[in-house]
């Protein structure tokens, strides 16, 4: 009796073992890449007011280093006649790819007519 009592005992306590991990003190990082593609191609990229190259690129963001809840992405022209673009988001919510069409002009007016 006393030796089955040993022999459980061993066997409970072996399969009760912690993972610990390795190196507790770097917390673990994910990096997220976001393709910036403009049509046409070369448009001026800032994030979060940051200057980081003309498309198309890619956006590494990391998770520890990206501190502010929302980002913008703006895309200026290189040509006459083009608008400023931006896209706004959360940061958990970052998009795979951004995609600006330079060519986009501004919105028409919209008239509400009223028939009586």
């Amino acid at each position: 009796m006393k030796k089955l009592l040993i022999i459980l005992c061993l066997v409970f306590f072996s399969g009760c073992q912690q993972v610990v991990q390795e190196d507790q003190s770097k917390p673990t990082t994910y990096t997220y890449i976001t393709k910036v593609i403009s049509e046409p191609p070369g448009a001026r990229i800032e994030v979060d007011n940051d200057y980081i190259g003309d498309a198309p690129l890619e956006i590494k963001w990391d998770e520890l280093s990206s501190k502010e809840e929302i980002h913008t992405v703006k895309a200026f022209p290189i040509y006459e006649n083009n608008l400023v673009q931006f896209k706004v988001f959360f940061h958990r919510s970052i998009p795979k790819t951004i995609f600006f069409d330079m060519r986009l002009g501004p919105i028409p007016k919209q008239y509400e007519i009223d028939i009586d």
